[in-house]
């Protein structure tokens, strides 16, 4: 009987020490936070034409899909029309939704509509470009300054660190333009030998901009492009390919399109500098929806950006990348 008492004591410890070495390693997980009602997350993105725009669009849709929400889908005429999102951000604000994205172009003119949503206490997840004129949730996207300094490195190798730069931008570059441009003159500062010569803004017509880039290249000695956004960046390539100047100027550009990818195929640019769009869409949502259901998310969710050239531009991990239809 002794024996018995004993080893049921003996049993009961081991049994209380095995739960606390289990508890130990294998922690809970957060209490599960009750849906009363499928989730109504409210979209603004900058375009719905562009092909980076619908890439984002698409990785949005495919996580709606999964996580069984209804997405409300907005976008203004043009992606130069600030006036147009806030416009409609307000309407979306009227709606009560449970979580708002925004792909905005501005950020000072989104003060008051993140004000509201604040005080409404309604999550804003900012998408691709961030947001600094009221509280947000999240923000998910690229260091646009630091690739901005990336981007001046990687020329300045091609140019082996001396010669004359013509820097193209787009008059709606808006928020990343800014902080590319930035990121580009700050590292110039370490390249003595390197001379901006002249600074191109395009307007949306990329055949005017391709003009603009020309006259730019036949006024000057000009031994590098830098393009900052798509349109600046195709514009740049059409420029040097009209010229037959591809194997005299090297030019670096930003974000993917079906045209820029031929022209970076023909050997029209160097370089790209290439964000997941798709991944972008999808992750916007996903933490839209974790936000709308009270769970606590970090403040910045920083995607990386990929160096895509001629040569790395059909490896697997670069394909679905810059064709991101099937994730």
């Amino acid at each position: 009987m002794h024996n018995f008492k004993e080893w049921s004591i003996v049993f009961v410890c081991v049994l209380i020490c095995g739960t606390l070495i289990y508890s130990a390693f294998h922690p809970s997980e957060p209490d599960h936070v009750a849906v009363d009602h499928q989730k109504n997350i409210a979209v603004l993105l900058r375009s719905s034409t562009d092909d980076y725009w619908s890439y984002v669009r698409k990785g949005a849709d495919n996580a709606a899909l999964e996580y069984d929400v209804t997405l409300q889908l907005h976008f203004p005429e043009d992606d130069g029309d600030i006036e147009g999102q806030i416009r409609i951000a307000r309407a979306i604000l009227a709606s009560n939704p449970d979580a708002i994205i925004i792909g905005a172009n501005s950020d000072k003119e989104f003060a008051a509509v993140l004000e509201e949503a604040n005080r409404r206490r309604i999550p804003v997840i900012a998408v691709d470009s961030k947001l600094t004129s009221g509280v947000t949730t999240t923000y998910i996207g690229s260091d646009n300054e630091a690739y901005g300094q990336e981007a001046m490195k990687e020329m300045a190798k091609l140019l082996n660190y001396k010669g004359n730069l013509l820097v193209v931008d787009y008059m709606h570059a808006g928020i990343n333009g800014e902080a590319r441009e930035k990121g580009v003159y700050e590292e110039l500062k370490n390249y003595n030998e390197i001379e901006v010569v002249s600074t191109v803004v395009c307007s949306k017509d990329v055949d005017k901009c391709k003009q603009a880039v020309i006259k730019n290249i036949k006024e000057y000695k000009v031994d590098g492009i830098l393009a900052l956004m798509t349109t600046s960046s195709i514009s740049s390539a059409l420029a040097l390919k009209d010229l037959n100047a591809s194997s005299d100027i090297k030019m670096v550009g930003f974000d993917s399109s079906i045209q820029l990818l031929e022209l970076l195929q023909e050997g029209q640019m160097e370089s790209l500098f290439v964000q997941n769009a798709f991944s972008l869409g999808y992750l916007s949502v996903q933490y839209a929806v974790q936000a709308a259901n009270g769970q606590n998310i970090s403040t910045t969710y920083l995607r990386d950006m990929t160096i895509v050239n001629k040569d790395n531009m059909f490896w697997l991990k670069n394909q679905k990348l810059l064709y991101p239809v099937v994730q």
